[in-house]
C-alpha cells in the first residue's frame, strides 16, 4: 500500500488525541499526519508530524488556507474536525 499523507482540522479539538493515536496504529502503510489549528499552542500540534496555524472556519480565508497547505504538504486526505 501507498504510504499517505493526512491533514487534520481543529488539530486542538476534544476528538483529535483519539484520532491522531488511531492513525499511529495503522501498520499497513505510512500515515504522515498534519495538523492545522488557529491556536498556536494547540494540544494536537505534538502529536502530529509538522502543523500549521490556520484561520477560523468562518474566516473567508480559511478554505484558501486549507488549500495552499494541501497543496504544499500534498495532502492526500482531510479531516475536518
Amino acid at each position: 500500500m501507498d504510504n499517505i499523507t493526512v491533514l487534520i482540522t481543529g488539530a486542538g479539538a476534544p476528538g483529535a488525541p483519539g484520532i491522531i493515536k488511531s492513525l499511529r496504529m495503522v501498520t499497513e502503510r505510512d500515515i504522515r499526519i498534519i495538523g492545522v489549528d488557529m491556536v498556536s499552542e494547540s494540544s494536537g500540534f505534538a502529536m502530529v508530524d509538522k502543523w500549521y496555524i490556520g484561520k477560523k472556519a468562518e474566516s473567508k480565508n480559511f478554505i484558501p488556507r486549507i488549500l495552499e497547505i494541501c497543496r504544499k504538504e500534498d495532502v492526500d486526505v482531510v479531516i475536518p474536525l
